[in-house]
């Protein structure tokens, strides 16, 4: 095992170096002279001067690469254009956010969509699996911004559901209510984390802002959690239906072996590798931003960031949260390697790798 994850850790460096080569000359890749990309509406000839001996951008690209690469491995990813703020601190108050959303919304989606697709492995054809099929399909094809807004009209106070039952209704933008006033708290705070679930629950010990927080989180995470409850549904249903079939089951099912031990602790195990490769990939896009679900519900995460330095002409910001984002994907992709070794050994066995 010690051989696989060195191995596995070796490979994920030359992805690193070409993350960090696209991040660098994203400034290069726009139209016009590089200045413009980091002035952007503020450009002007002696803005533009300045900015070209401060950045360094009169010197040879090889080592503007090096500097930039320096300036990385210190954490200074430069100053947003439009706000003056370093872009690491922004990152360190907006990622906290991104995370805990995609954690909540993946959790969602790992228990919903592991539960419908053994119902449906387990009654091929049946209503069950007709309803698992249907719900997979109109996941996969509803648009998340339409998802979103018709949250928001079915939950929002005097909205649709609200008017059918009496304070049937969620929060809609934002982390929390605006009198918890929590990020000055959490800036004020030297152990809290960002994380406001966390923060709220265990360092300030205070249930009814946890309560709001988690109300905040519960629409926007239901939401994002659409597609990979889906994606998850139908890859359980393919992998699990597969495995039953195979003769080992039925040895265990005639030995007496109770449904719920054959599908959890031999099917389910068995039909890991695949599930496991979705539901990586699927929280790897979820943590890189997600951007829509950000934006339609004021989530002050990573996607609206982006969003953000795009109508502001910003590339620090962006080249911050392109760095960021594929650091996510190698890092979970790394991490879905090392636990294909952990689920079927013969993955880490010379010769034996899938």
């Amino acid at each position: 095992m010690i051989a696989y994850t060195i191995k596995r850790l070796l490979l994920a460096v030359p992805l690193l170096i070409a993350v960090l080569l696209v991040s660098f000359l994203m400034l290069w890749a726009l139209p016009g002279d590089p200045t413009h990309a980091l002035l952007g509406r503020h450009w002007t000839p002696e803005a533009a001067e300045a900015v070209k001996i401060r950045e360094g951008l009169d010197k040879p690209i090889p080592e503007q690469f090096t500097t930039y690469l320096s300036g990385v491995a210190k954490g200074d990813l430069g100053r947003s254009t439009a706000s003056g703020v370093p872009v690491i601190e922004e990152l360190k108050r907006r990622i906290p956010a991104t995370i805990e959303l995609s954690l909540a919304a993946m959790v969602v989606a790992v228990i919903a969509g592991i539960s419908l697709g053994i119902l449906s492995a387990l009654k091929p054809r049946s209503w069950i699996d007709m309803l698992g099929l249907t719900g997979a399909l109109v996941g996969v094809s509803v648009p998340i911004f339409w998802l979103g807004i018709m949250a928001q009209r079915f939950f929002q106070p005097g909205g649709w559901l609200s008017s059918m039952i009496d304070g049937a209704n969620l929060p809609t933008g934002g982390r929390h209510a605006d009198t918890l006033q929590l990020a000055e708290s959490v800036a004020d705070t030297t152990s809290a984390t960002g994380f406001y679930l966390y923060d709220t629950l265990l360092v300030f010990r205070d249930m009814g802002a946890f309560m709001d927080v988690l109300a905040h989180l519960a629409l926007p995470a239901l939401v994002l959690a659409s597609i990979p409850t889906a994606l998850i549904t139908r890859i359980t249903r393919s992998a699990i239906g597969e495995v039953l079939q195979q003769d080992y089951i039925r040895t265990a099912r005639a030995k007496g072996l109770s449904t719920r031990t054959v599908v959890l602790r031999h099917a389910l195990r068995n039909a890991s590798i695949p599930i496991v490769t979705t539901a990586g990939t699927q929280l790897g896009y979820l943590l890189g931003g997600a951007v829509l679900t950000e934006t339609i519900f004021s989530w002050p995460g990573l996607g609206r960031y982006v969003i953000e330095a795009i109508n502001a002409q910003d590339i620090r910001p962006l080249q911050g949260s392109i760095l960021f984002i594929a650091g996510v994907f190698i890092v979970v992709n790394l991490l879905v390697d090392l636990s294909y070794g952990m689920l079927d050994p013969r993955v880490r066995k010379p010769g034996g790798e899938k």
